[in-house]
């Protein structure tokens, strides 16, 4: 007859893999509970609300233009600058500028939308072709430097460059 072999080996260690073989599968379980009894999610529906109308005090003002002449603000290098002129309905750019006298000899008007039409309080700004800042230069406040423009002796008075 066999002689029963004594396991000197503590309990946890003699029966570790059925032990974590135990872990997975209640693992596993819960996993496949929790997904099983997972609710489906709920469709919503969003109505918009049917609209009501307002009842107004006062009219809505109307998008279309407002008739009669326009008042427009008319400067820089025209022959009459910093005039109100009246204009009609409807007017161009160029039409402010005309009832202005005209650009002056020195205006430029290549940034100047002629063809932009004009609205009641509108202002009208020609350039003149010399952009430079009338700015006087002082210590703390040199003289502009137009980079694109500027000579190597204009570019050397620039602190950090000359």
């Amino acid at each position: 007859m066999k002689e029963a072999v004594s396991d000197d080996r503590p309990l946890l260690e003699r029966f570790k893999y059925p032990i974590l073989l135990l872990i997975a599968a209640a693992m596993l379980a819960g996993v496949a509970v929790l997904l099983w009894r997972r609710p489906e999610p709920a469709i919503i529906t969003v109505m918009a609300p049917e609209p009501t109308p307002i009842p107004s005090a006062t009219p809505i003002p109307s998008l279309t233009p407002t008739p009669g002449p326009y008042q427009v603000y008319v400067t820089g290098e025209v022959a009459r600058p910093e005039t109100i002129v009246s204009v009609p309905a409807g007017s161009r750019v160029q039409d402010a500028i005309d009832a202005a006298g005209g650009v002056t000899s020195n205006a430029d008007l290549s940034g100047v939308n002629l063809s932009q039409i004009l609205n009641d309080g509108d202002m009208v700004y020609v350039p003149s072709q010399d952009n430079r800042a009338a700015v006087t230069p002082t210590p703390n406040h040199p003289a502009l430097v137009h980079i694109n423009s500027a000579t190597v002796e204009e570019l050397e008075t620039l602190p950090g460059i000359g």
